[in-house]
């Protein structure tokens, strides 16, 4: 059936797609023509259908599909033969809200037992909240608005997949909403914007506390009564230079501890793997660089972890930060300083 959309032109469908992403904004607006969702707690998900069968990629094109099999139905529930949709795994915990640390239980689990006592046990939610193409047609030149009311159209919802819900224009009201749901923020996106394989400022993610994804880089010893190791060393990308900032040495339990430290086992290295540092970071190279290894075991950076924190120090680095989780759906070199942009400039 021909789509008649502004923007949609007969394509062959894409075997992968860059999901599009969100700049961080410093605060929430109100804005005619914009579009507001809650920021979902979860891990991006793509998905491809075809003829009845369907693949699940994750923003860095890691198949997926085995791990959720709740959702092997998915094609039944999308009107189309041809679809690439958009949107965020989530798993809720019993108050109904996102649990990030629960969701890590899938990540990397190929036992095919493990994954079914998961589904059992979890119960997770897909929430779509785009469509970039449909039936020959490629739509990711289209309005924003225009793709998600053709989004519409086409699911039938089930428990496990959702129309990403969104409200028009009152952003500050979603985000207090937010805040007092303790979600992790908003999303603000123009309803006339075109899907870009990219990050843009068409689309803006607000966050109700500072969240961040770092780089592993090393690990102190344990101390007392605990086991593994005591506290993660962190770095950041700028540009092409690896940078510390700091370390975190709070919120994981016994479980978790275990995990991260069998992890990085094939990692350790005998040097920091920082590049070169700035010159305003100079002191704490010389201090990092001085270090005895029997205190740090550095490793190669490729561990991906999210802190929240309550603000940055004058160095860079976190203040009173605590883990939240490990991400394997990122690449270590997309873990960049995120400085907040002004709402007026976005």
């Amino acid at each position: 059936m021909p789509i008649d959309i502004p923007g949609a032109r007969k394509a062959p469908m894409p075997h992968e797609v860059e999901p599009m992403k969100a700049t961080l904004a410093d605060k929430p607006f109100d804005r005619q023509g914009w579009i507001f969702e809650d920021k979902y707690d979860g891990i991006r998900a793509l998905a491809y259908i075809k003829n009845g069968s369907f693949e699940l990629l994750s923003r860095n094109q890691k198949s997926m599909a085995v791990r959720y099999p709740e959702l092997k139905d998915l094609p039944k529930w999308v009107r189309a033969k041809e679809a690439i949709l958009d949107g965020e795994i989530i798993v809720l915990n019993k108050r109904g809200t996102a649990n990030f640390q629960d969701l890590q239980a899938r990540f990397g689990v190929t036992n095919r037992d493990t994954i079914q006592r998961l589904a059992k046990t979890q119960k997770i939610v897909y929430y779509v909240f785009d469509l970039l193409y449909v039936d020959g047609y490629d739509l990711r030149d289209a309005r924003l608005l225009l793709r998600k009311a053709e989004l519409k159209k086409i699911l039938r919802p089930r428990e496990v997949f959702q129309f990403a819900p969104h409200v028009l224009e009152k952003g500050t009201k979603l985000f207090r909403n937010a805040e007092r749901k303790r979600l992790e923020g908003i999303m603000a996106k123009n309803g006339a914007s075109r899907y870009e394989q990219r990050r843009s400022t068409e689309w803006l993610k607000i966050k109700t506390t500072m969240r961040q994804e770092a780089v592993i880089v090393g690990y102190t010893r344990p101390q007392g009564s605990r086991e593994y190791f005591g506290a993660l060393h962190l770095g950041l990308y700028d540009g092409k230079r690896l940078v510390s900032v700091g370390k975190v040495g709070t919120g994981f339990d016994q479980k978790r501890l275990k995990e991260i430290y069998d992890l990085m086992q094939p990692l350790r290295t005998d040097r920091p793997p920082f590049d070169m540092p700035f010159t305003a970071k100079r002191n704490k190279w010389e201090a990092i660089r001085g270090r005895n290894l029997s205190e740090v075991q550095w490793l190669r950076p490729k561990l991906v972890c999210e802190v929240k924190f309550t603000e940055r120090t004058g160095d860079g680095s976190f203040r009173h930060p605590s883990f939240v989780g490990l991400r394997f759906d990122k690449k270590p070199t997309e873990c960049v300083y995120e400085q907040p942009m002004h709402v007026s400039r976005a």
